[in-house]
């Protein structure tokens, strides 16, 4: 992976530390939609024996609101991490196309810089981590979220020959913050990886 807490080995097999900080990733919105029958003089048609209709509470409103806004930011979190890898095989090109769509900066150029530097060695990703997040707290358009991962199956392989170069650790513990764009959509834009493991 790119942005990921990992033990590097390279050359002789020893391993030195590589901890990567502010990861980005995205956000697919959620859309709800509702219909409602309507009759030719554009009224809505009601069935007189179903009684009226249930009036949803301002706290019900709300706390689907929160619910659904929760939903995009951890799919935009997953999507930011399960699709590291695959985008580190496309034309270098497409790269940031692919990932704005869940990533915003400083976590998008980060990234890409990471895909850039590996296609140096002649590296690409591998894997993708297990993830556990949890949205800790949304203020207005930052949503903090917390996450301990399991990227021990994921990092960065040769190309040529699929050979393992660098690999994640377990219990790396994440503290993250996605940003809402003028689209609507929640996006990554830092990880920072603690000290202390999860």
């Amino acid at each position: 992976m790119f942005l990921t807490k990992s033990w590097c080995r390279r050359g002789d097999g020893g391993a030195r530390r590589r901890d990567a900080r502010a990861v980005t990733a995205a956000a697919v919105m959620l859309a709800l939609t509702a219909s409602a029958g309507c009759s030719s003089g554009g009224d809505v048609d009601l069935d007189p024996a179903a009684g009226p209709l249930a009036t949803p509470t301002a706290t019900s409103t709300q706390a689907g609101v929160a619910a659904s806004e929760e939903e995009a930011i951890l799919a935009a979190y997953r999507e930011f991490f399960a699709r590291q890898s695959e985008i580190s095989m496309a034309p270098k090109e497409q790269r940031r196309v692919l990932l704005e769509p869940f990533t915003t900066d400083p976590a998008l150029e980060r990234v890409l810089r990471g895909m850039f530097a590996a296609e140096e060695f002649g590296e690409v990703g591998y894997g993708e981590p297990v993830v556990n997040p949890t949205v800790e707290s949304i203020d207005g358009d930052t949503a903090r979220i917390t996450d301990c991962q399991d990227s021990s199956m994921a990092g960065r392989k040769k190309r040529s020959n699929g050979k393992i170069t660098t690999r994640g650790t377990k219990q790396a513990k994440a503290e993250v913050t996605a940003k809402r764009g003028e689209d609507g959509r929640w996006r990554i834009s830092t990880v920072d990886y603690q000290d202390d493991r999860c």
